[in-house]
């Protein structure tokens, strides 16, 4: 080896055959730079990376091995786990789950909302968050992207205003607010001649769609042509009561899109000049959405902030990830 020459330290990312597919948030240029990165199925019990690295805990394979690994790892948490599989009735691995988080170098989660519920649900503190929660993961389909995106140059009303959400209607405590929101906004919907549409998915019966289409909302299963949708909306609304860091109002952003957000959860941690609006306060949010939809200079001086926003903080946040990482190596030499 030539004198001088140094060693980049190594970094595992386990996945499963399930999901080999998928790019890992810790698999980007700045973390290749940093670490000799691997990605396996199975840890090799013969050779210490140093350090692991999965975003696929919930599987079985995976969290096993973690149960069983002597190489200092990092764990990525996108949503509270103990919630979603106590719904399903599917809780007999959370034990092992818990287990395993807690024996984590290192529990990192999408927003310091998300980080102070599993913060709690461990009970240690080893729990973080990124500095720019999922921004800067620009790398991956599962970050958020501005390339993906074209930004708005045009805020002038073609035609009939079209106002877009997008919201799951997987889990109630995320949806719950669009009941509320429908009610509030109908007069100023109704003045402005405006088109609401909502995009998700659809899990069992929604039995509320009909009445909510009763009362103006459209609505829509996924679209693969995602950005070509925000390409054609005028505003963007987020009346979700639940998020760890919603990737739509980020996308809002990077689509140069003025949008409305609820200031809960992890929502106004995305952006800093998107519209935050107190849920319980309905006269707020009228006033705010009027002032959208009324407006050309508004909806255009928060949208243009929006996206600069989005390509400053893709940059600002790219080498988070890498710094992560290597403060746990240093910490477990």
């Amino acid at each position: 080896m030539a004198e001088g020459c140094e060693v980049k330290p190594t970094l595992t990312i386990l996945t499963s055959e399930k999901s080999a597919h998928v790019v890992a948030h810790a698999d980007s240029p700045s973390v290749g730079d940093a670490f000799d990165v691997r990605r396996s199925f199975l840890l090799d019990p013969s050779r210490k990376p140093s350090v692991v690295y999965t975003q696929m805990y919930g599987q079985r394979v995976i969290f096993e091995q973690l149960d069983r690994c002597n190489a200092p790892y990092v764990v990525n948490v996108g949503g509270d786990i103990w919630s979603e599989r106590g719904a399903a009735g599917k809780v007999s691995s959370l034990e092992t789950i818990t287990r395993v988080m807690q024996r984590a170098a290192r529990v990192v989660c999408v927003s310091k909302f998300l980080a102070s519920i599993i913060r709690k649900r461990l009970g240690t503190d080893n729990v973080t968050s990124l500095p720019g929660g999922m921004w800067g993961l620009d790398h991956t389909k599962y970050g958020i992207c501005p390339n993906r995106f074209t930004a708005k140059t045009s805020y002038e009303f073609s035609n009939q205003p079209l106002v877009l959400m997008a919201i799951n209607l997987t889990v109630e405590k995320k949806w719950c607010g669009i009941p509320g929101f429908l009610d509030t906004v109908q007069d100023v919907l109704k003045k402005h001649n405006a088109r609401l549409v909502c995009f998700g998915k659809v899990k069992g019966e929604v039995h509320q769609l009909y009445d909510w289409s009763n009362k103006g909302l459209e609505f829509y299963r996924p679209r693969q042509d995602w950005p070509h949708v925000m390409a054609r909306c005028d505003v963007f609304v987020h009346p979700s009561m639940f998020d760890g860091f919603p990737r739509v109002v980020a996308e809002a952003c990077c689509a140069g899109l003025p949008a409305m957000v609820y200031d809960v959860a992890g929502s106004p941690e995305v952006s800093d000049n998107a519209i935050l609006v107190n849920p319980k306060k309905p006269a707020d949010i009228v006033c705010q959405l009027n002032k959208l939809l009324s407006n050309t200079s508004h909806r255009k001086k928060i949208g243009k902030a929006m996206h600069r926003e989005a390509v400053k903080k893709t940059k600002q946040h790219r080498d988070d990830y890498a710094k992560l990482l290597m403060k746990v190596v240093k910490e477990n030499k």
